[in-house]
């Protein structure tokens, strides 16, 4: 009989698992290739600990041992050298074994929702790994060495407790997507600027009250989530992220918008609900892409001639503002389909409702 398959037999009966066996291999992530297994799947089975017999799988290049009740891993489990693949989320972990350190071919690690307080400096060994996650444990800093992983695309820190990033996060050249949100960030390294590959970049809900001015070197940018942070005002560079589809910047403490903003030629989404804006810049119309703005619960009182030329506009919130009125010239936005005026008390419109019946919903 098949040696793996021999050690499945063994494994599952030392998990006490007879009864799962079905369920198991009927998983599509579970199979053997040519006598050998190469992908297991071992999630959601309430495991409490795993016996040392799982490290024999020499050929196993798949492992999922999400979802289980986990607090440690075998010592040995460095010796699946053939893994690429690693998912142990939602665990009970607190330390990791040095040996994990020893996959060399991992490419996926996720260790999220565990109770880990800091990721070893041993992590830089593993240099072909592509995605890490680390979301949801008590990190309060990541060591230096992580800047070493350079084919990093996907990095994953939200709800954590980080304070700082280290000053070389830039030389994770490579990272396509980066989640920081949920932590206690008060400001980025400059070397953030050197991240010109970032096509996602989510900072809420941190403590950030400035942004470098190297931010605009993120040329490849498509979304940047700032909401829920201390931001007082941008940086003027913020106009050079020119592939910018969305940007999320509500409840910060912004009085006054960049004219450069205004250069963000392929922005769709702007959110600036919950600041301080009592204007908006005069070339605000520039951003003639726009589909969706809000800017409710704000100071504003007019708005620029030039806004009235944001013809793609298709969802417009304007509530909780001091706005006096709404020009005529609103017939412009053509392709508009909601529009919300509530809690503006003294607002007056310039047209009659009937014009603007194209609007499917106006709230008032």
């Amino acid at each position: 009989m098949n040696k793996d398959l021999n050690l499945f037999n063994l494994l599952v009966k030392e998990l006490k698992l007879e009864r799962s066996v079905y369920k198991i291999l009927k998983r599509f992530n579970s199979f053997f290739l040519e006598d050998e297994l190469n992908k297991l799947n071992l999630s959601k089975l309430d495991i409490f600990k795993l016996p040392d017999v799982i490290c024999e799988f020499k050929s196993l290049k798949k492992l999922d041992l999400s979802l289980n009740q986990l607090t440690e891993l075998p010592e040995n489990i460095g010796d699946l050298q053939n893994l690429e693949y690693l998912n142990l989320e939602n665990n009970q972990l607190s330390s990791l074994p040095e040996s994990l350190f020893n996959l060399k071919n991992l490419k996926y690690l996720d260790l999220g929702r565990n109770n880990l307080n800091f990721l070893p400096p041993l992590i830089k060994k593993l240099s072909n790994l592509q995605d890490l996650s680390l979301i949801h444990n008590n990190i309060m800093y990541l060591p230096d060495e992580i800047t070493n992983l350079k084919h990093l695309t996907r990095i994953a820190l939200r709800s954590n407790k980080l304070i700082f990033l280290p000053k070389t996060i830039g030389d994770l050249e490579n990272l396509v997507y980066m989640n920081i949100q949920d932590n206690h960030l008060e400001k980025l390294p400059d070397s953030i600027g050197k991240l010109n590959k970032l096509v996602r970049f989510d900072l809420r809900s941190n403590n950030l009250s400035e942004l470098p001015d190297s931010i605009g070197n993120l040329i490849n940018l498509q979304r940047i989530e700032l909401r829920w942070n201390k931001l007082n005002k941008l940086p003027d560079s913020i106009g050079n992220l020119e592939n910018l589809d969305e940007l999320g910047l509500y409840h910060n403490q912004i009085e006054n918008l960049n004219n450069s903003v205004c250069n963000l030629k392929k922005l769709k989404h702007l959110d600036l609900q919950y600041n301080k804006l009592e204007s908006l810049p005069e070339n605000f119309g520039l951003l003639k892409s726009l589909e969706q703005l809000n800017i409710e619960n704000n100071k504003l009182r007019n708005l620029p001639k030039s806004f009235w030329e944001l013809n793609e506009l298709v969802f417009l919130y304007l509530g909780y503002n001091n706005l006096e009125n709404v020009p005529k010239e609103i017939i412009n936005l053509s392709k508009l389909k909601y529009l919300s005026l509530k809690n503006n008390k003294s607002i007056k419109l310039d047209l009659e409702m009937e014009n603007l019946d194209f609007i499917d919903q106006i709230e008032l």
